[in-house]
């Protein structure tokens, strides 16, 4: 029987399509300097953020667990340190830029056993209830249809497994929210401009932003999709939201 293709889903499809190319050439342009941003941008305290994440799987000498936009590798590392000479991390980005840096990074920061994979987060390259812990970090603002990444995501879970997105946040603290909302959309892209050179791909960062459900809308989605244990963690005022569920 052949199924009718609706004009919305064309429109749906082809947008996604579009989002996706366009995030997938931006961060290909940027991947060598990406680690650098993310120190100008956070003020070096993404690293703190992405041990958070870490702490938050509970992870396991022997389990094994995979880092979804994984971009150079950072929270991979910062698993990989839980599941011990036993355990197994994948990393999986589809950008094959940032995975060849986080691939030259493997190589010089450890023997253990970490795979770093092409793949995108709507369409996990791997099967059902594979994995203990599934993190992602700044990934869930790039993809066109969050809830379908989120049951993406849920899918190569394990039952009892941990989930973890690391992302921006909305701040709602007075006073603070302005300061921090004038430096987003008008200090941010012009340093990052300063030293990259490329304005469009930061500028699609506070852009980014625009749509995001953030902090209230993620738990919703996360316990739409069946989710236990929905908790939300803001740092920096709420500029960094992380989410941490339970399947």
């Amino acid at each position: 029987m052949k199924m009718k293709v609706t004009t919305k889903e064309v429109e749906v499809n082809s947008e996604t399509r579009e989002k996706a190319s366009y995030v997938h050439e931006m961060f290909s342009g940027i991947a060598k300097r990406y680690d650098f941003f993310n120190d100008v941008i956070s003020l070096g305290m993404h690293k703190k953020w992405k041990r958070f994440v870490a702490e938050k799987t509970v992870l396991k000498e022997g389990d094994i667990a995979l880092d979804l936009c994984t971009g150079t590798g950072d929270i991979a590392f910062e698993l990989l340190k839980k599941v011990g000479d036993s355990g197994k991390v994948y990393g999986v980005d589809f950008v094959q830029n940032m995975l060849d840096v986080a691939n030259v990074r493997a190589k010089k920061e450890t023997t253990r056993d970490i795979t770093f994979k092409l793949g995108d987060a709507m369409n996990i390259p791997f099967e059902d209830n594979t994995f203990d812990a599934v993190t992602i970090g700044y990934g869930l603002r790039n993809v066109k249809d969050i809830p379908l990444a989120i049951e993406e995501i849920k899918r190569v879970t394990k039952k009892g497994g941990r989930i973890i997105s690391l992302d921006l946040g909305k701040p709602t603290i007075p006073v603070y929210k302005d300061f921090y909302y004038f430096y987003f959309y008008r200090i941010m892209p012009i340093i990052t401009n300063i030293f990259q050179g490329k304005k469009d791909a930061y500028n699609y960062l506070p852009n980014s932003l625009d749509e995001y459900p953030a902090q209230k809308g993620i738990i919703k989605i996360m316990q739409n999709a069946g989710l236990k244990e929905v908790r939300c963690y803001d740092f920096a005022g709420g500029a960094t939201a992380i989410h941490v569920a339970v399947k």
